[in-house]
């Protein structure tokens, strides 16, 4: 993620057009203002105009206007009490007062309600420019600190969940809230050519995939979304054939970390497979795995809980090499060989764990952890909670 400074963020406000309507309730008056002045060059569209503030409000509450031009002195409801009602209820709209009276009372109650500027009917064409350039800087300065102030907050969420992702910290779930609960991680690379073209595009298909999309490292753009992207993989690899996806299986309550680990260990299957390719990280079937991987995953499936269990002693079992094991289950069974024994384990604590009986030491001790401290610590790194949290929020009915 590049530095991000107000400059930049201000360019992009540069064609913003601001929405404007207009309150006056002598008919000839507004039409003038409306039609008579070159809006649009000023950088502003009327999007409404009104004859009193009742008539206002409602136009306000549709077009969300970020600017109101309104007499004082009207029927039924008044500019004076317009404003105090945008003051109480839409603050960050700016308020022009245009009148006939330069009464100090009306003057000393515009000042009172955050009116951005107060002009004097007959008012000259160079007062009105003087006016509304001033008005529309002082907007491009607002959008500008809002946008910078919300690229600041998206770049220290976006380090939140790298964070977590590393493995390095955990997040509550208010925290991340942003992020989709279930869905598919993915992780999408290709050749340096056009790879920042095409990450741009991913980047822009956030809305539509109700996905978040952002760069890890250089080479490498990680997704969550909702729905898997296999469709827009495949339309984004017509114009970049050496696109390579890895894809995790689908995750609930917000389990991203090991559906990131799933993610990455199947981008890593492009180093055999080559570039260009769509990898969903799923456990293949055992009729689709050699003999010593149907062996090597028959051994893990019974014996995940054994605090014995490792490299090593599957090794033993089947008279091979530790590094040999390591790449015939990675390369095979699509799992790195201890996120596949955690990932197991992790399974099956949360199920332990629905029963209130079983103390959360035997349940570690269970699962082939010695130590209940590391079994509570491998637990609130993969779900973001203690096993007790996670039992608390199961007995509320809230566990999201």
């Amino acid at each position: 993620m590049h530095d991000i400074t107000k400059n930049e963020v201000g360019k992009k406000e540069d064609s913003i057009m601001y929405k404007l309507i207009v309150v006056d309730d002598e008919a000839v008056i507004r039409n003038g203002l409306v039609h008579g002045n070159p809006w649009n060059t000023w950088g502003f569209e009327i999007v409404g105009q009104a004859s009193d503030g009742l008539e206002a409000i409602e136009i306000i509450k549709e077009q969300a206007p970020d600017v109101v031009l309104t007499d004082i002195r009207m029927p039924k409801y008044d500019g004076v009490q317009l404003m105090e009602y945008l003051n109480a209820n839409y603050p960050s709209i700016k308020i022009v007062i245009l009148s006939g009276y330069s009464d100090f009372e009306y003057l000393n109650k515009s000042i009172k309600n955050n009116v951005f500027d107060y002009l004097l009917k007959p008012t000259q064409e160079e007062d009105f420019i003087d006016l509304f350039s001033r008005l529309k800087q002082k907007l491009d300065e607002d959008n500008a600190e809002k946008a910078y102030i919300k690229e600041l907050e998206w770049a220290q969420q976006l380090m939140k969940l790298n964070s977590y992702l590393m493995g390095i910290t955990t997040f509550t779930s208010e925290e991340m809230k942003w992020i989709p609960e279930k869905g598919f991680v993915t992780l999408w690379t290709m050749e340096k050519d056009k790879r920042e073209e095409a990450f741009s595009q991913l980047k822009n298909k956030n809305q539509k995939l109700q996905s978040v999309f952002y760069q890890i490292f250089p080479e490498i753009l990680i997704g969550i979304s909702e729905q898997s992207p296999k469709e827009l993989f495949e339309q984004m690899q017509n114009n970049y054939p050496t696109l390579s996806v890895g894809v995790s299986q689908e995750f609930e309550e917000k389990n991203y970390y090991l559906a990131y680990q799933e993610a990455k260990e199947a981008l890593e299957q492009t180093r055999y497979t080559g570039s260009g390719q769509w990898i969903a990280y799923e456990t293949l079937a055992s009729a689709n795995l050699s003999p010593l991987a149907q062996e090597i995953l028959h051994i893990v499936t019974e014996e995940y809980n054994n605090n014995i269990i490792s490299l090593d002693y599957i090794g033993e079992r089947v008279d091979k090499t530790p590094s040999y094991i390591s790449k015939v289950f990675k390369k095979e069974i699509g799992y790195n060989f201890t996120t596949y024994i955690t990932k197991k384990r992790m399974e099956k604590a949360k199920e332990m764990l629905q029963d209130i009986s079983i103390k959360v030491y035997e349940i570690g001790e269970e699962l082939g952890y010695a130590d209940p401290s590391t079994f509570i610590k491998v637990f609130r790194k993969t779900y973001g909670m203690s096993p007790n949290e996670y039992r608390e929020q199961i007995e509320r009915g809230t566990f999201e």
